[in-house]
């Protein structure tokens, strides 16, 4: 069962080993990166006609804003601020016009991450409205605003005339370098890197790559006479990278591109000794065109494979979703069937307790214990066959989770450290608590077991919203609304994919023989999807595994649990066992008569109904198995509750509680007796029924 919503441990990128840097240190790096940017745009400045072909700077500027949170933003104004003003210094330019560019370019920069972070989000650029967004937001609309400020200043400040020119020519720079810098740095930054990208196959070919747009960039510098001519070589090696590279590759390849043709071009060729600023600016828009083709492509083949793996992953989901259900309709009927047979070993067991000698008595104590065993291990089938809860009240999550922690203390590792990260509000669901911590507690030792030198356990709670869509996808398969997210973490081995797609099937553990059942984590998946709840995993091999559970927020107090009824003596009276089980027809015979009690036998509900008309003023109780293949147990009472609407019966099944249990306790029967019973608890119950009113 995989999920949407899933918090699982990811490759490393570069920005996160960048963001939990001090803030001096993330200052610093940043300062030196933008004047190592300003610088560059220097150097590939063309000499002859002092043409500033494309700003690395600007690039990269724009790039840091969308990557960092926006309360690092005016940490990276500065910088950009220091940087600028240091190398005006050092080189001895205009230090006013120089405060007057920073201040245009601080508000490009600004402008146009504030634009795409509004209208689209952090880009990935795997997208095609991150590369749309960023073309139209940043590169076009915000550089426009710098090169307003620039030339403005650059006119007051140094004079001259041809505002509209240098205009132009400043914005296109501006969003060149856009286009050039900012995708690479993206997608360099945000990668989750793909193990296939890698491969030393990989790497060399990537590598042969940026050699062929090497050679083919240094080859047409010196030989074809007019850029536009350089589609021709140039962009099936773009398509390339975009096929084969996917965003990274488009953006790395273009990039490289265009360092390699401004600093060839920059320093003359033989194509163009002289090149004007018409020829310039026509590089300008070879390498933009260049650049958006394999942006483009490579993003609209991006969102494919995403679709497609997103379609994948919901078929998986969707057959492992199916494949549950069918193995808790197995798990089911198996642990009613094996329920009926644990009854009769139980009550014999009971039976012969007192009987035996002392010497034997310790043999029929095994037995009794085995079958706890066995009875406890059905209990789990159940609930992963999710058969119903057996309480609905409001829970405390908090509380519950307090006391799975205390349980641990006594088995937990002495190296595991234990967090609890509890921000829910309110923290409450509605259902069974004892079931809720039987799960909770089989995650925090599955957790446990991960990690066998040491680590740490969180749990951690809070209230999200689930929308329509989400609750769309499988494993949710839920109502939209509130629900409490409740995520144990471990930072053990963690679980490969073939692992991840077994996890919750019954009796299956990656634990060595006799170290578990392979019960714990189908109980609790089946105790969540019980409590109309959903229950995903994420997990990467030696990278830890996060289970987070999804319950329904409730509103209501909490309420204390309510104490046990006190067992009940012996009694006399006539009852109408109805079983279509002969064992356990034989043994709950036995028992009751040990009880002083006149037993009637039935196997079938239309021999129960027939029997009832005849003699029912002299039946004081009817025991009632709920499953019967001629006549349901439902079904049976109603007909009984039509001879006799006061008539006084109890439920017996192999089934924890469910819908259909409901229904009788809602129609008038008095309660409900789970196989395997004991004859204390046998004795209780019927007390209980023969003490109260008639059902009307």
């Amino acid at each position: 069962m995989q999920a949407s919503h899933h918090v699982s441990p990811r490759p490393i990128t570069l920005l996160q080993v960048y963001r939990p840097l001090p803030a001096v240190v993330r200052f610093l790096l940043f300062t030196l990166a933008y004047a190592g940017g300003v610088e560059l745009a220097f150097i590939l400045t063309f000499p002859i006609t002092n043409f500033l072909t494309f700003w690395p700077a600007g690039g990269l500027f724009v790039a840091a804003l969308l990557l960092a949170d926006r309360r690092d933003w005016p940490l990276l104004c500065l910088g950009a601020y220091a940087a600028t003003t240091l190398l005006d210094a050092l080189h001895g330019r205009n230090l006013l016009a120089g405060q007057m560019y920073i201040v245009g370019n601080c508000s490009e920069a600004l402008t146009g991450a504030w634009l795409v972070r509004h209208y689209v989000g952090q880009p990935s650029m795997a997208r095609l409205k991150d590369v749309i967004g960023l073309t139209a937001l940043s590169a076009v609309v915000g550089t426009a605003l710098c090169a307003t400020i620039g030339v403005s200043a650059n006119v007051m400040l140094l004079g001259g005339s041809g505002f509209f020119n240098k205009w132009f020519l400043w914005w296109s720079s501006n969003m060149l370098g856009v286009l050039v810098v900012a995708p690479f740095l993206l997608t360099l930054f945000t990668k989750a890197w793909n193990p296939r990208l890698t491969r030393p196959s990989r790497i060399l070919e990537f590598g042969m790559l940026a050699g062929l747009i090497i050679g083919a960039a240094w080859l047409v510098a010196q030989y074809i006479p007019t850029w536009g001519h350089l589609s021709i070589v140039v962009v099936p090696l773009i398509i390339w990278a975009a096929l084969r590279f996917g965003p990274f590759g488009a953006s790395g390849v273009s990039a490289l591109l265009a360092f390699i043709l401004v600093w060839i071009g920059a320093r003359g060729h033989a194509a163009l000794p002289v090149p004007t600023s018409a020829d310039i600016w026509l590089l300008q828009v070879f390498l933009a065109v260049t650049i958006l083709v394999g942006l483009v492509l490579a993003a609209v083949l991006a969102e494919r494979e995403a679709d497609r793996e997103a379609l994948l992953a919901s078929e998986t989901r969707l057959r492992q979703s199916e494949k549950m259900e069918a193995i808790g309709h197995l798990a089911g009927g198996v642990a009613h069937d094996f329920n009926n047979m644990l009854t009769s070993i139980v009550g014999n067991a009971e039976m012969l307790l007192d009987t035996v000698n002392p010497q034997d008595r310790k043999c029929v104590e095994d037995i009794l214990k085995a079958a706890g065993r066995s009875a406890d291990l059905t209990r789990k089938l159940l609930a992963f066959a999710r058969k119903g809860k057996y309480r609905s009240v409001p829970v405390d999550l908090h509380a519950v989770i307090v006391e799975v922690v205390a349980i641990l203390a006594h088995s937990l590792d002495k190296r595991i450290v234990v967090k609890e990260i509890l921000s829910a509000s309110p923290p409450t669901t509605q259902g069974d608590p004892t079931q809720i911590q039987g799960a909770l507690l089989n995650l925090a030792l599955n957790a446990r077991d991960a990690m066998p030198e040491g680590g740490e356990l969180t749990l951690a709670t809070e209230v999200v919203e689930l929308s329509a869509e989400d609750c769309r996808m499988p494993p949710f398969d839920l109502t939209p609304g509130r629900y409490i997210a409740i995520r144990v973490t471990d930072t053990g081995r963690g679980m490969d994919a073939d692992t991840l797609s077994h996890l919750y099937e019954p009796f299956f553990t990656t634990k060595h023989e006799g170290a578990g059942t392979g019960l714990g984590l189908a109980a609790a998946y089946g105790a969540i999807r019980n409590h109309h709840g959903a229950i995903t995993v994420g997990s990467v091999p030696h990278q830890g595994t996060t289970f987070t559970i999804y319950l329904p927020l409730h509103e209501g107090e909490t309420q204390e649990d309510s104490k046990p009824a006190a067992p009940a003596s012996p009694g006399v009276g006539h009852i109408l066992l109805v079983d279509d089980e002969e064992l356990v027809r034989e043994v709950a015979s036995r028992m009751l008569r040990s009880l002083g009690y006149r037993v009637t036998l039935c196997s079938g509900g239309k021999e129960a109904i027939e029997i009832y008309r005849k003699d029912q003023p002299n039946i004081d109780l009817v025991i009632l198995d709920l499953i019967m293949p001629d006549v349901s147990g439902r079904d049976t009472f109603r007909a009984l509750r039509t001879i006799n609407p006061a008539v006084k019966a109890l439920l017996a099944s192999g089934h924890s509680f469910n819908k259909d249990m409901q229904t009788v306790l809602d129609e008038g029967a008095l309660g409900l007796i789970e196989k395997p019973f004991s004859i204390a608890g046998l004795s209780r119950m019927i007390a209980q029924a023969m003490a109260s009113l008639a059902p009307f």
